[in-house]
């Protein structure tokens, strides 16, 4: 992969940033965006990512919380989830947290159904929703990940009764709305404000994965829940914000990381089959599945920061070179902000081969802030194509008018 640098003295850009691309330019701009997507999909189809383990071990046993007596040695409560659950004493703290969990999982589901970018979303990965749906409540209302709970019932219990209340009015905000409003933004078919977006929702999204009552893939679900229960609550609704916020943004991390997997797998048939995706399929994708967003933006230094701004375009919207330079220049903030949002929430990605972890494991270690693996830049030629010749002419106009 050659990464070119050096602006070609014989492309002259236009004086004003206002011009709308001649004819000679969209089919440039065309031939960068099927660059884009060929090189986007290409790196997608190497990696992969075990989503069921995940899962499973999110709700495995909790670790020992400080000074909780639930995990005292000589307690009842030491002994397993199953055994707990199972107990005559055990069975109405039991039964009190399912109806809980039960209640808070039914407005999650009704935020993800509702949302018309997911439906998009699993249409083009040809992935039954209802299921996935299905598969994360099985998980949320597991035994045991319930079991593991009882014994933190005494210190909530009284407010279990006017949780379960309130939770049905309860309007808190997730990560399944900011990636919603972020959505047609991204599929705009404007690149500056499709970057813009993007880069929101997951500075957003990266300073809400630092809560301690948000999921990420470095925490168990049980864990968290468990902390909410025995840590105590000042009120009812903190309370019910706690418990909500960890439920959803586990079930959203959930969802993110089977559709960044099908994603992968969808990407891997192209590249056997040796075909593209439609780019509106690619954007949906992108705009949907923030795992998949963050891959593609992060990977900018080897996708190229062009390529990438073009994928984001639409033939039938009107750019202007303005607006290409300044989406250019957007692309190496965003690409950091994405960078962060991975290795925040933990999302160890893997790659399918050691062959190609070899070709391109620079990319992810790129995003881990290990730039010195990336192959070297090279100066532009004399012999170089009227593509390239493009891309730098943009970049050159922009540090000029920045200047």
């Amino acid at each position: 992969m050659t990464t070119n640098h050096a602006v070609n003295a014989s492309f002259i850009p236009p004086k004003t940033s206002s011009i709308i691309l001649t004819t000679k330019e969209k089919e440039m701009l065309q031939d960068a965006q099927q660059e884009g997507l060929k090189r986007g999909i290409t790196l997608l189809s190497t990696l992969t990512y075990d989503w069921e383990a995940l899962a499973w071990q999110a709700v495995g046993s909790a670790v020992n919380i400080a000074n909780s007596q639930a995990f005292a040695s000589d307690s009842p409560e030491s002994t397993s989830a199953k055994e707990r659950a199972s107990t005559s004493g055990d069975e109405i703290a039991f039964s009190a947290i399912q109806t809980l969990l039960s209640k808070v999982w039914s407005k999650v589901e009704a935020k993800i159904n509702s949302d018309p970018y997911i439906q998009r979303l699993v249409k083009v990965l040809k992935l039954g929703l209802s299921s996935v749906v299905a598969w994360i409540k099985k998980i949320i209302l597991s035994k045991e990940l319930i079991g593991n709970l009882v014994p933190g019932f005494a210190a909530v219990k009284g407010l279990i009764d006017g949780a379960i209340g309130v939770i049905e009015t309860h309007g808190h905000r997730t990560a399944w709305e900011s990636l919603k409003e972020a959505s047609p933004s991204i599929l705009g078919g404007f690149p500056k404000v499709a970057l813009d977006a993007f880069g929101k929702y997951v500075q957003v999204e990266g300073v809400r994965s630092g809560l301690k009552t948000t999921y990420t893939f470095a925490k168990t679900l049980t864990s968290l829940l468990l902390q909410i229960f025995t840590m105590g609550a000042s009120s009812v609704f903190d309370f019910v914000t706690s418990i909500v916020e960890a439920v959803s943004s586990f079930a959203y991390s959930t969802f993110q990381a089977i559709t960044f997997g099908k994603a992968t797998d969808l990407c891997r048939e192209c590249v056997k089959e040796r075909k593209l995706m439609s780019v509106s399929d690619f954007q949906v994708i992108c705009a949907s599945s923030a795992f998949v967003g963050c891959v593609f933006f992060g990977a900018a230094n080897y996708i190229g920061h062009f390529n990438l701004t073009s994928v984001l375009s639409n033939d039938a919207s009107a750019i202007a070179s303005s607006s290409l330079l300044a989406s250019v220049a957007k692309v190496g903030e965003v690409q950091k902000l994405a960078s962060k949002y991975v290795v925040g929430v933990n999302f160890e990605m893997k790659f399918r081969t050691k062959e190609e972890e070899s070709e391109y494991g620079w990319t992810i270690k790129m995003m881990k802030g290990y730039a010195s693996d990336a192959p070297k830049s090279e100066f532009l030629t004399a012999n170089a194509s009227n593509m390239t010749k493009f891309k730098h002419g943009v970049k050159k106009l922009f540090y000029k008018l920045k200047s």
